[in-house]
Parts: C-alpha cells; structure tokens; sequence
C-alpha cells in the first residue's frame, strides 16, 4: 500500500516538474512534442479514436449537437472530408459539380437540402459517379448499387403503384 501511495506522489511530482520545464522551454518542448507525435503517429490517432468512442458512448446526444453545430459553422471542412474519402482534391470535385452544370445529377435541383451535396460512388469499386443532393443519394442508397437491382426496385414499386 506505501508503494502504491509513493507512486502517486512521484507521479504528481514528475508531472509537476515537466510542466514547468515546459512552461520554461516552450521552443523546445514544442520540438520535443513534434518528434515524439511523428513517432508514435498511429498510436496517437488510436488512443484519439478510442477516447472520442468512449464520449460518443457517454452522451451521444451532446456529441451529435455538437458536431452539427460544427458543421453548421464549417460546411467547407466537412465537404472536403468527404471528398477526401474518395480520393478527390477539392478542384477536381467542385469541377465535377460544375460539369453538372452545378446541380444534382439526379434531379437536377440546385439546392442540396439540409444535410449538404453528397459525393455518389460505386460501393463495388469507389469510383465517383456524381454528385447528389441529399434525397437521391437516400434513394439510391434504397434503390441498391447496381443497374439489376436498381431496374428489379423500380419494377416493384410500379407494380406496388398499379395495385393501389
């Protein structure tokens, strides 16, 4: 139980002492930081991707809010962290949206709705296919990935339609 009790202070009092070098030596510290982020890059991204998991899982709501109200102030950072996941550079996506003539490939709308353009891709391969405002890219979601099962939905819609 004492070791335990000193190891308690001696962290307190090694944790104390390296804030203060730090307060001291902010050039330094600042490099030390950097060398020892580049080296343990992945560790860091885990520990970072565990400890959102363990908030999110502590109070969803307040996370949801909270990225929402993110977005709301942000929409170019969380446009191009989408883009970035298909493997496009802001330019060739906004060319590609202009390409479109700036609207929805689907519907054609202008506006995207609340939730922003959405970057449509093949699931089976990931390569973009358009750009969509946020209901086609719900219904294609619904409608399946490929020409068969988009063509085999359709149908049973219609027939669903000529029942009623």
């Amino acid at each position: 139980m004492a070791d335990l009790f000193l190891g308690l202070i001696m962290r307190k009092t090694n944790a104390e002492y390296a804030r203060k070098w730090r307060e001291r030596n902010p050039e330094r510290a600042r490099e030390v930081a950097k060398i020892y982020q580049k080296k343990h890059r992945d560790k860091i991204r885990q520990r970072r991707k565990t400890r959102r998991k363990e908030l999110h899982e502590l109070d969803p709501e307040k996370n949801r809010a909270k990225d929402r109200l993110y977005a709301l102030e942000n929409p170019g950072y969380i446009r191009a962290k989408g883009i970035r996941r298909y493997g496009l550079s802001t330019t060739r996506w906004l060319a590609l949206f202009h390409f479109q003539d700036s609207r929805c490939a689907i519907c054609r709308r202008e506006e995207p709705g609340k939730r922003g353009w959405a970057t449509d891709h093949d699931h089976q391969t990931g390569v973009v296919r358009g750009i969509l405002c946020h209901n086609c890219n719900l219904k294609m979601g619904w409608l399946g990935d490929s020409y068969s099962a988009v063509w085999t939905n359709v149908q049973r819609i219609l027939d669903y339609l000529l029942k009623s």
